[in-house]
C-alpha cells in the first residue's frame, strides 16, 4: 500500500477526526498536524 493510498483512505474512513503525519519532512498537508525533527512549524 502507497502513502497516496493510505491518505487517501484514512480521509475516506475518518473525515472528522485529526491527523497526524509522523516523521514529516516540510510542512504539514492541509487537514493534517505534522511531527519530526525536520517538520515546518506550523
Amino acid at each position: 500500500m502507497g502513502n497516496v493510498t493510505f491518505n487517501r483512505d484514512s480521509k475516506a474512513y475518518f473525515p472528522n477526526l485529526p491527523k497526524i503525519e509522523l516523521n514529516r519532512r516540510g510542512p504539514a498537508r492541509p487537514g493534517w498536524s505534522a511531527w519530526g525533527n525536520e517538520a515546518e512549524p506550523c
